[in-house]
């Protein structure tokens, strides 16, 4: 499995790229986010941290049931799109 050759290892190594990246920005955003509240004085400060705060309880789960119509609604809407596009280019 980890012979040479393998792409195992070249994914392990994408795999570690994109985490890290991504760990480092969300730390980097939110270190500023908390510095940004908790010394600056600001209009709608107390709603938009109530807003994060919020957005942060929800699960995602349920998220997703509310968010799941849409996304069918999507679905749908782009068959009829990508038929659209391929028959109007049809003779």
């Amino acid at each position: 499995m980890l012979e040479k050759g393998s792409m195992v290892l070249y994914w392990y190594k994408n795999s570690l790229v994109v985490t890290l990246s991504i760990t480092v920005l969300t730390i980097l955003t939110s270190s500023i986010g908390g510095y940004i509240f908790g010394k600056f004085d600001f209009r709608g400060k107390n709603i938009l941290f109530v807003c994060i705060l919020a957005s942060m309880m929800v699960p995602f789960q349920v998220t997703l049931t509310i968010m799941a119509p849409v996304i069918l609604l999507f679905l749908a809407f782009q068959k009829q799109f990508i038929k659209g596009i391929t028959l109007t280019g049809m003779k």
